[in-house]
């Protein structure tokens, strides 16, 4: 059923939409939190002649949608970098957006696993925070390589003062599935 109502909830750059509606969703939505999005309501309206809005720009604390509004939710790789005073607000506004009987899913590393792509490392997020510190500022030209270095030196920033990424365990969020559910 190609008209049935998709969420992105913290969309990035809008691949997975655009990638839905490519193969034929048409009712396909996300929103970020970090970068504007009016260029990629852009490209849809260019492609598409599509004048409603799928991609919004929220603060973090309210989505912009009507209760029980989407059949399906996707969250890839985001619920790592929600800050702890946030986390109860994002789970809510999923369980409030999200239909009776409707799909939920949530793709989240954890801290059991012991290598973390995101940082691309094994065990280090297992360390404690001092110790964690000092491996990151000490050798973040080795962990991140591969990225320029004012991208590098953010990360390793974001990583030290702990705003980064924040692995919890699968127990805490099947908590907080079950609780908004």
């Amino acid at each position: 059923n190609y008209n049935i109502k998709i969420f992105d909830h913290g969309c990035g750059s809008g691949r997975m939409i655009f990638y839905l509606y490519a193969i034929g969703f048409k009712n396909v939505y996300g929103v970020n939190v970090n970068d504007e999005v009016e260029h990629l309501n852009k490209i849809l309206n260019i492609v598409e002649n599509r004048k409603i809005k799928s991609f919004f720009k929220t603060s973090g604390s309210n989505l912009p949608f009507k209760d029980s509004f989407f059949d399906v939710i996707i969250s890839c790789q985001v619920l790592e970098h929600i800050p702890n005073n946030l986390i109860d607000t994002y789970y809510y506004e999923q369980s409030r957006c999200l239909k009776n009987g409707g799909l939920l899913y949530n793709e989240v590393p954890h801290r059991l696993n012991p290598y973390d792509s995101h940082t691309r490392t094994w065990f280090v997020h297992w360390l404690p925070n001092i110790i964690k510190v000092f491996l990151f500022k000490k050798f973040s030209n080795f962990f991140f390589k591969k990225i320029p270095i004012q991208i590098r030196s953010d990360h390793v920033k974001k990583i030290c003062d702990g705003s980064f990424l924040i692995l919890r365990t699968p127990s805490f969020h099947y908590k907080k599935l079950n609780f908004y559910n």
